[in-house]
């Protein structure tokens, strides 16, 4: 049995819905893998220290009284930029964050494969890392053909991509501004409902 089958059995376990069959293909896997036997003993624990706790009604009337707190509070307004706002800063997170592991690549793995724990994970990304360097290898002497071509085009186009990102990352700064600015008049608006 593999490692995630346990993991699934120990779940259908502690639901209290795995079967006879199930149970002793667990105990067997168990007994051989001492991971699975350690998470086992620790899921087992928790369950054990959920059992032992007291349930604790709420008081008659709790949800009347907290709906009705929530009722008197003030509704935000939707704003149509929020949408916008979240979309952008997602993806300037992820682009960020691809810059960034992709200048440390080697780095990375090299650390990854250093500690056994992630030996799983590096069976998955080492292939998967000399794809991506195909890949990019690829995209690159296309992007190299494409510029000098552009290139031939127009003679100052790195700069009109500098300009064009320094537009973005402006237009980035006032959203994040506009973004900001709304959810302070928010947080006013509300300290002053408190008061």
């Amino acid at each position: 049995m593999e490692c995630d089958a346990a993991g699934e059995y120990m779940m259908k376990y502690m639901d209290g819905i795995l079967s006879d069959h199930e149970a002793e293909l667990l105990n067997r896997h168990i007994g051989q893998c001492s991971r699975c036997k350690e998470d086992f003993l620790i899921y087992d624990g928790i369950m054990a220290d959920f059992s032992k706790m007291e349930i604790v009604e709420a008081p008659d009337g709790f949800e009347e009284l907290v709906m009705a707190k929530i009722r008197t509070l003030p509704v935000p307004e939707v704003a149509t930029d929020s949408v916008l706002c979240v979309i952008w800063g997602a993806f300037s997170v992820l682009m960020g964050l691809g810059f960034i592991i992709t200048m440390n690549k080697e780095a990375i793995m090299e650390w990854l494969s250093l500690h056994p724990q992630f030996d799983s994970l590096m069976a998955y990304l080492q292939p998967l890392s000399v794809t991506v360097a195909n890949v990019s290898a690829s995209m690159t002497a296309s992007f190299q053909s494409m510029a000098a071509q552009m290139s031939q085009v127009f003679s100052g186009f790195r700069y009109v991509l500098l300009v064009i990102f320094g537009l973005l990352a402006v237009v980035q700064y006032f959203v994040y501004r506009k973004a900001r600015f709304r959810s302070s008049d928010y947080s006013d608006e509300r300290d002053k409902v408190e008061a």
